[in-house]
């Protein structure tokens, strides 16, 4: 049996599956099912058209009604001698008398006959309205008067309608001659239950309506039955467990197939236990373990069917590879957080704010109003552009109006100390690149290769080759000493006399978080020789217009 089991246990799971339904459940369930749904759906047909035979024989009925409260109505409208005197009455005469006595007459035509189970008359002119009703919905008189009343003279009509009269379902016909109204009712309510008690099945739902009525849900049955002289539409619903209620045979042998298929359920969940639901619930465990927090739980390789451990060696595979990649993402992310931080400081530089700020104040002593406000201009569009960009990409043409920006503030503060000239191909105005990029080594060239009493000159290069970007920031100044060299194209912080420098180390941490090995930089220089930084980066290009308004 060890054998046996442990020969299962290395099938997959879709013959696992098959053989444990072939075995057990599938040849009980075809032949019960299949000897089911043929005793039921011809048992439902018959039960079907039995209460359609029913209902065909009450809806006929009602015709009957219908028609022998019409010939009554129009042999009397031109024969009854009281119904002519209450028509020809003018208005304010006394009518109450023959008023009473038409409707003592109707009230014994009501319990007489059995075509309506009320007749009405209503006099428009004098608003007089009287119903003779049969004795046993009496207590409906008062409420059809006041229907009659508001309802006679707009929905009198050659044919009968379907109405509700105070919660009460009526078929109703409403005739007229000038300002005389009179007619018939018949109760459907009572009609509904005649119908329900008749058919064979018990719990049916009958009703009477004028309307298509939606079909119930699929615990039922329906049956519609319409009339040839009314509106009305008789509608059934049968319970489908009540007319499988009906089938004694059926039940018993359904009963022995339920038996059988009860005995082998404990089988058959005592292996889907220990096939699938003990796995899942392992996995489930260890699903649970690894949303809490846990990146160390490990579920056994070798733990049942072929599927299962499958599951388990790619669960571990998956945790190991979600550990290394919080952690990995994690670390990214504090470093683009110091970056961007980084760059931010370097943008907010007292000593600059505070040279500007020394510049207007000397200008306003002098009444260099135009200056002021080219120079506030100016110091204004670069500042919102470097302090609202410290991360991110913007377009080329953005990054170099903030360029411009910075170089007139340098050039109102060292008149004829520098030329700056731009050589860019105009198709990469909306190309993207990171922000601040270029001006960060304009401004270096700006700090560190100005030298008073020598011009020097600031040229950026971008050209377009394949799908790169190509950056060259050139100046013609003192250049760089061979050891700071080495260590700038290494990519180390920079530390001397004057302090720690990492604005090149930041600009290369940034195209490496964000290009990885697809970028490029190099610094080549020497003292006396100027410097040259050369950026190749991956094009991305952006045609919406969202352009930063740096002036």
């Amino acid at each position: 049996m060890r054998r046996l089991f442990r020969y299962f246990y290395k099938l997959s799971v879709t013959t696992q599956i098959f053989l444990i339904v072939f075995c057990l459940i599938l040849p009980i369930n075809i032949i019960s099912l299949g000897f089911a749904a043929f005793t039921q759906s011809a048992y439902v047909q018959q039960s079907r058209d039995a209460a359609w035979h029913t209902g065909k024989l009450y809806m006929n009925a009602l015709d009957e009604r219908i028609d022998s409260a019409d010939t009554f109505y129009s042999s009397e409208v031109d024969k009854n001698a009281k119904l002519l005197k209450l028509r020809n009455h003018k208005e304010g005469e006394e009518y109450a008398a023959d008023a009473t006595i038409y409707w003592q007459d109707l009230s014994s035509r009501v319990k007489s006959f059995m075509e309506a189970d009320a007749y009405f008359f209503y006099l428009s002119n004098e608003d007089y309205a009287n119903v003779a009703i049969k004795t046993d919905l009496s207590n409906l008189r008062t409420p059809l008067k006041a229907y009659i009343q508001e309802n006679a003279v707009e929905k009198q009509q050659k044919k009968w309608f379907i109405d509700d009269v105070d919660g009460e379902k009526w078929l109703i016909h409403i005739f007229n001659v000038h300002d005389f109204y009179y007619g018939a009712m018949i109760h459907l309510g009572l009609l509904e239950e005649e119908i329900a008690g008749n058919l064979s099945v018990e719990g049916c739902r009958v009703s009477i309506d004028s309307q298509p009525v939606l079909e119930p849900d699929d615990g039922f049955v329906g049956v519609d039955v319409s009339g040839e002289r009314s509106a009305a539409t008789v509608h059934i619903w049968m319970e489908r467990k009540e007319i499988m209620g009906k089938l004694p045979m059926v039940q018993q042998i359904g009963m022995v197939l339920v038996v059988i298929y009860v005995l082998c359920i404990p089988v058959l969940l005592l292996i889907i236990r220990r096939i699938f639901i003990r796995p899942m619930n392992a996995l489930d465990h260890a699903m649970d373990e690894l949303e809490t927090g846990n990146p160390d739980y490990r579920m056994p390789e070798a733990a049942g069917n072929r599927e299962t451990s499958a599951l388990n060696r790619k669960y571990n595979s998956m945790a190991d590879n979600l550990k290394n990649l919080r952690i990995q993402v994690y670390e990214k992310e504090l470093e683009k957080r110091d970056i961007e931080a980084t760059n931010l400081r370097l943008q907010v530089n007292p000593h600059f704010i505070l040279n500007c700020l020394n510049i207007i104040f000397s200008m306003a002593k002098s009444e260099k109003l135009p200056e002021i406000k080219q120079f506030t201009k100016y110091l204004s569009g670069y500042l919102r552009f470097s302090l609202w960009h410290t991360h991110g990409t913007v377009r080329l043409q953005e990054e170099l109006a903030c360029v411009e920006n910075y170089l007139q503030i340098q050039k109102m503060r060292f008149p004829g100390a520098f030329t700056y000239m731009e050589n860019v191909d105009p198709s990469l105005e909306n190309v993207r690149l990171p922000s601040l990029l270029i001006l960060n080594f304009i401004e270096n060239s700006i700090k560190y290769a100005l030298t008073m009493g020598n011009e020097i000159e600031i040229i950026v290069i971008a050209r377009r080759e394949d799908d790169f970007l190509v950056l060259s920031i050139c100046d013609t100044g003192c250049g760089i000493d061979a050891d700071t060299l080495e260590v700038l194209r290494s990519g180390e912080i920079l530390n001397n006399a004057s302090g720690k420098h990492i604005g090149i180390w930041n600009c290369r941490r940034r195209l490496a978080l964000k290009y990885g090995d697809q970028a490029y930089m190099n610094i080549t220089s020497s003292p006396g020789g100027g410097t040259q930084i050369f950026i190749r980066l991956p094009l991305e290009e952006d045609e919406k217009d969202e352009s930063v308004n740096c002036g």
